[in-house]
């Protein structure tokens, strides 16, 4: 079972004993994740920068990079998270976590209405080369509403969406997405 208070206490005795140790990095890798998973998203978010600044040659950079995106973002900092997204890609670009990164982008981009945006960051991604299967139905959930929240046709990225799943879940998230398709075009300056 996940105990986090028991891994964020392991973790700062390691730190306090062995802060330049050779499981350090790792070490703050968990220490960070046990502070997300005890509701501390500042301390999350600061040990998560630690590990990224202080080992840049760590193997767990690029997952910290990608595990703070959304902590960024909840402090309010979305353009640091955008930052640190480019970041990412630049650094690792045939990265597992840039497929991730760019779909949290585009999702956060859709959220602040910029439509135009989202659509432009997930043109960065190929569907059929970056993503993992169980990123597909984001993908093209995200596109549906990019191109319908910008009063584009979004039929053919809706009928990939259909058949992405079958999960009751699912379903309902594709009836709610032709909900908005045909009010959109009833209402199209909505």
């Amino acid at each position: 079972a996940h105990q986090p208070d028991k891994v964020v206490a392991a973790a700062q005795a390691y730190l306090a004993d062995f802060s330049d140790g050779r499981y350090a990095d790792e070490v703050l890798l968990a220490l960070a994740r046990g502070y997300a998973a005890q509701s501390h998203p500042e301390r999350a978010l600061q040990t998560y920068n630690r590990l990224v600044t202080e080992h840049p040659d760590s193997p767990f950079r690029e997952q910290a990079m990608s595990e703070s995106l959304p902590l960024l973002a909840t402090q309010g900092d979305e353009k640091a998270a955008f930052a640190r997204v480019d970041a990412l890609i630049a650094a690792y670009p045939n990265s597992l976590q840039r497929s991730r990164a760019l779909l949290w982008k585009a999702d956060a981009q859709e959220r602040q209405a910029d439509h135009a945006g989202a659509l432009e960051t997930l043109k960065r991604i190929d569907p059929g080369q970056d993503l993992e299967r169980s990123q597909e139905a984001d993908y093209y959930r995200l596109q549906t509403l990019a191109l319908v929240n910008s009063g584009q046709s979004a039929w053919e990225p809706l009928q990939r969406y259909l058949k992405r799943d079958d999960t009751p879940e699912h379903k309902a998230e594709v009836l709610m997405l032709v909900g908005e398709v045909a009010r959109k075009a009833d209402r199209p300056d909505e």
